[in-house]
């Protein structure tokens, strides 16, 4: 029993979704369906177009990032278009979108805005915004 736990996670390619994120310059990163049959991943469940093509390159799981590296590298060097639209995988994967056919962006998440800004993109700006409304509170209050 326990060396079947070990071989189930041997297989495991946790560090694939962020090294994908990195090697596509994605905004985000994505969910594991996009090979995968469903977000728990496992041997044998690359069954999405994009793991597929993936795998026809070369790409053979275990956490191999080198290996992955290769594969993604011949993906776009081939020009891979897995769900047929007209954009490259690579491309769709830049702009935070799934690759596959019926796939949906990964990156379309609510981000909340404050006035006349994003806070996730500035919040820097959010700081300086509240700091300039408690200096000006507390300036009136203190000429009171």
């Amino acid at each position: 029993m326990l060396l079947s736990l070990f071989v189930v996670s041997a297989w495991a390619s946790p560090n694939y979704p962020a090294e994908l994120e990195t090697l596509a310059g994605m905004p985000c990163l994505p969910t594991c369906t996009v090979c995968h049959a469903s977000n728990s991943g496992g041997t044998g469940t690359v069954t999405a177009a994009f793991g597929v093509a993936l795998m026809e390159r070369g790409l053979t799981g275990l956490g191999a990032v080198d290996v992955l590296t290769s594969a993604f590298d011949t993906l776009v060097t081939d020009a891979v278009d897995s769900d047929g639209d007209g954009t490259f995988d690579a491309d769709e994967l830049a702009a935070g979108e799934d690759p596959n056919p019926d796939g949906v962006a990964f990156c379309d998440t609510l981000t909340p805005t404050y006035g006349c800004f994003n806070a996730a993109q500035s919040p820097i700006s959010a700081l300086g915004v509240l700091g300039g409304l408690l200096a000006v509170a507390f300036g009136r209050r203190r000429a009171s």
